[in-house]
């Protein structure tokens, strides 16, 4: 199985925006280049509805600002997080009917405040296939 990258640092941001958002979902965009994370933009409540139960959703216009800073900052988006409580981190099918091609999406599944699995995925140009990649942390 394919790898994703996450630095330990970006990977404990994405743990505490789950556990201070839980019950609702929480959502970042992840920074990096390739397979590694090496940063998230965590997005708060009020820059889109990404605080929900069960939906995430980020307003284009603070998407685009963030995208603005990162290159200024030469970053990269790479990717996108968020958690689904109650449930497995699996994809949900409207999570794949919006996956943005070789975009990584990160999703943590999470109950009260144990955090239960971690999984990478990423949709293929060609044929809109969507692998599952092991996340690692360094």
């Amino acid at each position: 199985m394919d790898e994703i990258i996450i630095d330990l640092e970006a990977y404990r941001k994405m743990e505490t925006a789950a556990k201070d958002g839980y019950p609702h979902e929480s959502c970042a965009i992840l920074l990096g280049a390739g397979n590694v994370i090496s940063d998230i933009k965590i997005i708060k409540e009020g820059a889109g509805s990404c605080m929900a139960e069960s939906f995430y959703q980020i307003d284009p216009l603070k998407l685009y600002e963030i995208e603005k800073e990162t290159e200024r900052r030469s970053q990269k988006i790479i990717g996108f997080f968020h958690t689904h409580t109650f449930c497995e981190a699996l994809l949900s099918d409207e999570d794949k009917n919006y996956m943005i091609p070789e975009m990584i999406y990160v999703v943590l599944s999470l109950t009260e405040t144990t955090v239960n699995r971690l999984k990478g995925y990423k949709k293929e140009t060609e044929n809109e296939r969507i692998k599952e990649y092991e996340v690692k942390m360094i």
